[in-house]
């Protein structure tokens, strides 16, 4: 049994609550487990070290304020074989259903009588691994394709993605699922799985279903999906080591738009970011509607509405390999980041920021991850940043009448500054609250969830 504890602190109408568990935490998931109308947290834990590998699924029941507790909490142990899960709507009925791949296939478990209980094994055979020892949640594999309630799975096989529904096998597609062998002092194997983009095309009663790989996009769409199209992205940097893409409707002409960020060199690093407006019928133009590129860094990009006028705008997070970034690094193990905001207009994005701010952030080493997430916190409607500042230090950016970005924080956190964070309306209230994990490092065995009032 795993030992749990909370602690709850609270700043100027903010909460903050720390769950803490005797086990690694991995992944952690934002859903109503058990039909009560309220958000639980539910965290994939693992007991380091064990063998056959022990994980446990924990449930943080939530109240009707929005907070979590630790004297309410749901221990479920998984079978030694199990590999990642997922939530599903199976049956089409609140709460949603548990999914646990598996060597023998994914097993269903229905939330019933205050605890889950196996309900069937489907047997799906997919590249997804089992035995983890690092469970997570798997995003993007349960979608309501056919809007009958129920959702389907998108499953990766070995060229391409099996759909499956409560029937049974509904679908096989071709998609750009690239694999690899490596012998490292024993063979690894790898698989990059595409990214899944599902949205409504414009102006018709149908779905549009598409996986994105860094190598192309291939369109499902038409009735039963019957329909398909593959659209080779362009590689515009001949040495790039590495490519990135994402999809939305940038422009909202109903027809998706493709983001692909490139990277080549090391010491002379080189980052192209590029916008490909769609067109009907899946079509893109030659030549980029955008582009920027980032010399002598690490360039990351992300697409939100920055100023609330309901436009997608383009957010460029850089990270300068300079001389003083790298004797900050080593000395005070700090790095400076520079934010860019491209505000889309009628005519497109600008080719010059709108707005350009710096920060530092602490220093990642070993296995410690870098902290940020985009959100509105102060819940005015313009995105605001949290950024890990010190070792043990969270900071949130927000906007002022002079800056979209303020360099100086709107609140401050004495929180580990290492670790994933995900920004999550928890209460219903509106605006968005944190909920931040630190996966496979000393601080591994804390959640730490903050709160925001309106």
């Amino acid at each position: 049994m795993l030992s749990l504890l909370c602690m709850s602190v609270i700043v100027a109408a903010t909460t903050h609550d720390i769950l803490q568990t005797s086990h690694p935490v991995w992944d952690v998931a934002i859903l109503d487990v058990n039909g009560d109308g309220y958000n639980d947290v539910a965290a994939l834990s693992s007991v380091e070290g064990a063998y056959p590998p022990e994980k446990h699924i924990l449930i943080f029941w939530g109240d009707d304020s929005g907070r979590f507790h630790s004297k309410r909490v749901y221990d479920f142990p998984l079978t030694p074989g199990a590999g990642n899960a997922f939530f599903s709507e199976v049956d089409g009925q609140s709460p949603s259903e548990l999914i646990v791949v598996g060597s023998h296939g994914f097993t269903v478990y229905s939330f019933v009588n205050e605890q889950f209980i196996e309900s069937e094994i489907v047997p799906i055979v997919s590249i997804y691994p089992v035995n983890t020892r690092e469970p997570l949640f798997l995003k993007e594999v349960s979608v309501d394709l056919d809007g009958d309630g129920k959702e389907e799975w998108l499953v990766p096989v070995p060229g391409g993605f099996a759909i499956w529904n409560t029937s049974g096998l509904w679908h096989e597609l071709l998609a750009d699922i690239p694999g690899e062998v490596a012998d490292i002092g024993g063979e690894y194997i790898t698989y990059r799985v595409p990214k899944v983009y599902v949205a409504p095309l414009e102006n018709q009663q149908e779905t549009v279903l598409a996986f994105l790989s860094d190598r192309v996009a291939d369109f499902y769409y038409g009735k039963d999906l019957s329909q398909s199209k593959r659209y080779r992205i362009p590689k515009t940097l001949e040495q790039r080591w590495d490519a990135h893409t994402d999809m939305k409707d940038i422009n909202s002409d109903g027809w998706p738009d493709l983001l692909v960020t490139q990277t080549e060199g090391t010491i002379n690093m080189n980052v192209l970011t590029q916008i490909y407006m769609g067109q009907p019928s899946f079509t893109y133009s030659s030549k980029p509607e955008f582009q920027i590129e980032t010399k002598g860094g690490f360039s990351a990009p992300a697409l939100a509405d920055v100023n609330n006028d309901n436009l997608i705008d383009l957010v460029m997070v850089s990270i300068p390999f300079s001389l003083r970034n790298i004797a900050n690094f080593f000395i005070r193990k700090k790095i400076s980041i520079r934010i860019d905001i491209h505000l889309q207009h009628e005519s497109g994005f600008p080719k010059k920021p709108s707005f350009r701010t710096y920060m530092t952030m602490e220093a990642p080493d070993g296995r410690e991850r870098l902290t940020y997430a985009w959100g509105d916190f102060n819940n005015d409607g313009f995105l605001d940043a949290i950024i890990g500042s010190g070792e043990d230090s969270l900071n949130i950016f927000t906007r002022t009448e002079k800056e979209l970005l303020s360099s100086k924080p709107w609140k401050s956190f004495d929180i580990p500054a290492f670790g994933v964070a995900r920004s999550v309306d928890l209460d219903g209230r509106g605006g968005d609250d944190l909920i931040l994990f630190h996966p496979g490092i000393q601080e591994s065995q804390r959640i730490d969830i903050v709160q925001f009032s309106p």
